[in-house]
């Protein structure tokens, strides 16, 4: 009877791993691709390896805790192997789900670090990927910033900006951030997360020439968003 159980169990935790990777296969290479919208692309792709690392190390806890009912001496056996040989592995993957969940995602964000700083390339499941201002390429683990980490806002700096000059007349001018706010924010590339800037540069007595700056992820967007703004002009 404990040899079926076994087998039972043993099927069990092979489909839940399944589970857990076909699910997040699924999403990633099938749904991903036609989110449009660009924020919510951005917090899905950052998001979904945290939530398939989240459920691996519970289903590994559970596992723990089933198999320590039937065989405690083999289960603190094996885990005190585990632990002296991937110690480092192990405490930053679990610190690099704690500090994703804590800091959200920091690609392209300014990090201060001990004596380094630079611009954050990339968060892997167990470190980062610094550029410093020297240009130099660190990997590293979250276990040596997690607690010794300064974060610099820079969140436009990775962005594409689109800049274009329009004209409005003085009544329409005065309902222009309005007009910019309800274009852009009906295009699901434009960064929301930023929002756009406008500033007089010329002005007549019965015009406004503005140049109006709104951010986007990337380039090939900028004509789409030019042509979107043009619009107002003379409105």
């Amino acid at each position: 009877m404990e040899s079926i159980l076994s087998y039972s169990y043993f099927f069990e935790v092979v489909f839940k791993l399944g589970l857990i990777l076909g699910v997040y296969l699924i999403l990633w290479r099938f749904v991903l691709p036609f989110v449009k919208n660009q924020r919510w692309h951005d917090r899905i792709k950052f998001y979904l390896p945290v939530l398939r690392n989240t459920l691996l190390v519970l289903l590994v806890i559970e596992m723990v805790v089933v198999l320590g009912e039937r065989s405690p001496f083999l289960v603190v056996s094996v885990l005190a192997i585990t632990i002296a040989t991937l110690w480092g592995y192990v405490t930053n993957a679990l610190l690099g789900i704690f500090f994703k969940l804590q800091r959200g995602d920091l690609k392209g964000q300014g990090i201060r670090f001990d004596d380094y700083a630079g611009k954050v390339i990339e968060m892997k499941n167990t470190k980062m990927e610094v550029e410093t201002e020297k240009g130099e390429i660190l990997q590293v683990p979250y276990s040596k910033i997690v607690n010794n980490v300064e974060i610099r806002p820079s969140a436009a700096k990775h962005l594409k900006s689109c800049t274009v000059v329009i004209e409005v007349k003085e009544k329409a001018f005065k309902m222009l951030q309005k007009e910019v706010l309800n274009v852009v924010g009906n295009l699901p590339y434009v960064v929301d997360s930023v929002l756009p800037k406008i500033e007089v540069v010329d002005q007549s007595k019965e015009f406004y020439s503005c140049k109006v700056v709104v951010y986007t992820n990337d380039d090939k967007f900028v004509p789409l968003i030019k042509a979107k703004l043009l619009k107002l002009s003379r409105g």
